[in-house]
C-alpha cells in the first residue's frame, strides 16, 4: 500500500501583513471557503492528481484555526506571542 499526504505547516505569526493575508487565502481556498472561488475546486486538483479531498470537519478545523484571532494566522510583533528572544 502506497500513502500519500500534503503537510501544511503554518505558523501563527507572519510579518508584513500582505503574508499573513495571503495565507488566510490559501486557508480559505483550499478549505472551500474562498470568496471569488468555487468551494470545489481544491478538491478537484486534489482528485485529479490522484489524492482524496480533504473531509468537510477538517476543513472546518483548519478554518477555524486559521481565522482564530488568539490561535491563528497573526501579523507580529506582538509582544510575548510573535517575537523570537535569544535567550540572553
Amino acid at each position: 500500500m502506497v500513502a500519500r499526504f500534503t503537510m501544511l505547516d503554518l505558523y501563527s505569526c507572519y510579518f508584513p501583513t500582505a503574508e499573513t493575508n495571503t495565507l488566510k487565502g490559501l486557508v480559505s481556498w483550499s478549505t472551500g471557503r474562498h470568496p471569488t472561488v468555487s468551494a470545489t475546486v481544491a478538491d478537484m486538483i486534489a482528485r485529479n492528481r490522484g489524492f482524496a479531498p480533504l473531509r468537510q470537519t477538517i476543513k472546518d478545523a483548519v478554518r477555524r484555526w486559521g481565522n482564530t484571532p488568539t490561535l491563528g494566522l497573526r501579523t507580529s510583533p506582538i509582544h510575548s506571542i510573535c517575537t523570537i528572544s535569544s535567550g540572553t
